[in-house]
């Protein structure tokens, strides 16, 4: 997930801080810089919007439009969807490929590693 911070948007922490963002840039990472109660705070981000989710999700519930009060919903694989139906073709070994029984197949695998990382998180 790509993160973007504009002045004026909601901070809230974890311990019940509320602010809002006065200055957001790059210096050698992105950052944004945030008031609250005329106490100026700054934030330092990271390379990756992974590393960035890991950092804020700590640190605050809300920046801007990002709500991290469900972390584990910031590492959630997402499933493949499609429909019900089976499509099936025959690849250039004559074998008949079932792309439906495959889809099935990679969520499997998705929901297995989501249940792995859940489990790892408490």
């Amino acid at each position: 997930m790509k993160y973007e911070f504009h002045v004026g948007d909601y901070v809230e922490t974890k311990d019940g801080t509320i602010g809002y963002i006065t200055e957001t840039g790059v210096s050698y990472i992105p950052y944004f810089k945030w008031t609250s109660g005329g106490i100026e705070r700054f934030q330092e981000l990271a390379q990756t919007a992974k590393e960035v989710a890991r950092i804020l999700s700590k640190l605050y519930n809300r920046v801007g439009q990002y709500d991290f009060t469900h972390p584990d919903e910031l590492e959630k694989i997402q499933r493949l969807h499609g429909t019900q139906t089976r499509i099936t073709f025959r690849n250039e070994d004559g074998v008949f490929v079932d792309l439906g029984f495959m889809r099935d197949k990679i969520n499997e695998l998705v929901d297995a590693v989501n249940e792995l990382r859940k489990e790892k998180q408490k």
